[in-house]
């Protein structure tokens, strides 16, 4: 099987917001991250049925975050994002594949040092996040697998 796991860090930057990295293996250079959580499970090549999912990057500031989407634009993400292009492959209907999961997106706003507005972004299979204060229900972004699966 081609699945792999999406690991989260967080960090809490001066202000107190929570921002996160998603990734498929945790690098050296994310090390101002805390990767303390194993959330959903994904493909890394495309199979059938599954849709390509585009990670997108920002470091307005020197606050470093990331969120993934199926858009390939980031007119979902926001002008303060980067494309960092396609991270994985995952579901955009519920019965796209037996097993599959909703990966809820949230968002807050980040008002950076130079008073800059943008938006943070928290995926999550949780209806509920628990990770900070502040998190608003935007979307499902995608289904996926839990870790269980």
């Amino acid at each position: 099987m081609d699945l792999v796991t999406v690991h989260q860090g967080y960090a809490v930057s001066t202000g107190g917001w929570w921002r996160f990295w998603l990734t498929l293996s945790p690098k050296p250079e994310d090390n101002d991250f805390n990767f303390n959580k194993e959330i959903f499970r994904v493909y890394r090549t495309a199979q059938p049925n599954t849709v390509p999912i585009y990670a997108f990057h920002s470091e307005a500031n020197g606050l470093k975050h990331n969120v993934l989407q199926q858009s390939p634009n980031n007119d979902e993400s926001g002008p303060n994002f980067t494309d960092d292009g396609i991270m994985c492959y995952a579901f955009s209907g519920p019965d796209d594949a037996p097993g599959l999961i909703p990966i809820y997106q949230f968002w807050a706003e980040a008002s950076y040092y130079n008073d800059i507005p943008g938006r943070r972004y928290l995926l999550s299979p949780d209806k509920e996040p628990e990770e900070g204060a502040g998190w608003e229900f935007d979307k499902v972004a995608f289904y996926a697998f839990s870790l269980a699966e």
